[in-house]
């Protein structure tokens, strides 16, 4: 393990200087120890720099909705629109809906009754009403899913 040698009277001391450029909101830092005073990299420190990938510009989801805060609801919902797809019930826009995969289904099925189950006695009304309609919808639909058609 390294140790700090200084003289001074036999105690072992330790300085420790922030030497990053930026500050936590990226803002460039000038007059701070250690940050550069002009905007140009020193020497000594192109050679560490990592080149960035060019960032994509999000795609246009066409709409000026900033996106919902997730909490347990919309992520129960997002597993149930996973179901949905599986299912073969939900598809994309303009897109064909995939074939149903119920193996797929039956699995984050299960996993909505598992968060259910365990965050039992810790959801409001509204949130475990929501979840049990999502359970018996999902299950409605993959229970015909399911059901052989009868021969006559």
């Amino acid at each position: 393990m390294a140790e700090a040698k200084q003289d001074n009277g036999g105690e072992k001391g330790y300085e420790v200087r922030d030497r990053r450029a930026f500050t936590p909101e990226g803002e460039l830092k000038t007059g701070a120890a250690g940050a550069p005073q002009s905007a140009e990299v020193p020497e000594t420190e192109k050679a560490a720099e990592i080149p960035s990938a060019p960032q994509a510009a999000p795609p246009d989801t066409g709409t000026a909705r900033p996106p919902r805060p997730i909490d347990f609801g919309t992520f129960v919902l997002s597993l149930a629109t996973a179901a949905l797809f599986h299912l073969g019930d939900a598809h994309e826009e303009g897109k064909e809906p995939s074939p149903p995969n119920l193996r797929l289904a039956r699995e984050t099925i299960d996993i909505i009754e598992m968060l259910k189950e365990k965050t039992r006695g810790n959801l409001s009304g509204d949130e475990e009403g929501f979840v049990d309609g999502i359970l018996f919808d999902l299950r409605m639909r993959y229970v015909a899913k399911t059901k052989k058609p009868l021969v006559a």
